[in-house]
């Protein structure tokens, strides 16, 4: 299966915020990356093709938990090819959660 992975604007947005408090989360999201091609089906499914995936900070000591949160939208062009677009990231020390409808603001 193929992949292309895509970002948001306001995905960028975030991961310069978190990246200047913690400069290893671009490593980071390069290992999620190889993650998800090994399972798309990674994290917690959150309904139409939306999916939040604990994402460990490796500058940070806290693991998973205390990491950050990324939301990707899965689509599936065909049965070879998926789409995958980093929709936000967020500290889950900054912010505890993003609901489903913000998410879907954030496409349009």
């Amino acid at each position: 299966m193929n992949f292309s992975f895509e970002v948001t604007p306001e995905f960028v947005k975030q991961l310069k915020k978190i990246a200047k408090k913690h400069p290893s989360i671009k490593n980071d999201i390069l290992t999620l990356k190889a993650e998800i091609i090994k399972n798309p089906n990674l994290g917690i499914d959150l309904g139409s093709g939306f999916r939040k995936i604990r994402l460990k900070i490796k500058s940070k000591t806290k693991g998973k938990s205390g990491g950050a949160r990324v939301v990707t939208l899965n689509v599936v062009e065909n049965e070879d090819f998926r789409k995958i677009v980093f929709v936000t990231i967020w500290d889950k020390s900054d912010v505890e959660s993003v609901s489903v409808e913000i998410l879907k603001t954030l496409l349009l």
